[in-house]
């Protein structure tokens, strides 16, 4: 399924859709790790989700979709819905994790940051990059699960951190 656990007990999770979004409180892990799509405009920001803008969500999901906003990936013109940071007041509260953003640094990313942490999040971790490619954000998880602690993390370069 779309569920690993590799040797040294890293589980991985594909797809994040919008219920295990709002659900990510409710796991046992320390650190959550999100490889996603940021969107971000002057109207609104959002972390992009496995969800597909369409008639099947919104009549699925019609509360949800006033925490949601429709992001275009560039390059390839696809559209996706994204999570705002709004969707924070109606989710599982992060108990003291540590969350990790591995995605592009676009303007207002800092307005999610404070989100995840005002919703309990121990520490946010972002990556320090304006763009992201598959193998880079491939070998970007791999330090993370590798890193001792949160703080080797924020140590290097490649990653800006908020919180305790």
């Amino acid at each position: 399924g779309n569920v690993e656990v590799n040797a040294e007990g890293v589980c991985y999770h594909r797809g994040l859709d919008i219920w295990t979004f709002r659900s990510l409180g409710k796991t046992d892990a320390d650190t959550i790790v999100i490889v996603t799509h940021f969107f971000s405009s002057e109207e609104a920001i959002g972390l992009g989700v496995s969800d597909k803008p369409s008639l099947f969500f919104i009549l699925t999901h019609p509360v949800t979709l006033f925490f949601t906003v429709k992001g275009t990936i560039n390059g390839v013109g696809e559209a996706q819905l994204a999570a705002s940071p709004s969707i924070l007041s109606i989710s599982s509260g992060l108990n003291n994790k540590t969350v990790v953003l591995v995605t592009c640094k676009l303007q207002r990313i800092e307005e999610y940051v404070e989100a995840l942490l005002e919703a309990g999040a121990r520490k946010v971790i972002i990556t320090n990059t304006p763009a992201l490619n598959e193998n880079f954000a491939d070998d970007i998880v791999e330090k993370v699960v590798n890193a001792r602690s949160d703080e080797a993390l924020c140590k290097l370069s490649i990653f800006l951190c908020y919180g305790k």
